[in-house]
């Protein structure tokens, strides 16, 4: 949020750390993955897998589903 053009803008934060036995909570407004160029539309009930890559594990695949944003 932008107070001086009181707009919402997002950036991208970059590579985020996670310490080892700690969380990264993602959440709407907040810290959050956005899926950019979608070949179709989403809808409530579907799912998503998205490829995580971390530094020292590697690609973790995760599969999400598509909810509201409550």
């Amino acid at each position: 949020y932008s107070e001086n053009s009181d707009v919402s803008e997002m950036r991208p934060t970059g590579e985020q750390a996670i310490a080892a036995s700690k969380e990264l909570v993602l959440t709407p407004g907040g810290q959050h993955i956005m899926l950019m160029n979608l070949k179709r539309e989403l809808a409530v009930g579907d799912s998503v897998t998205i490829n995580l890559e971390f530094a020292r594990v590697g690609t973790q695949t995760i599969t999400v589903p598509v909810q509201i944003q409550q």
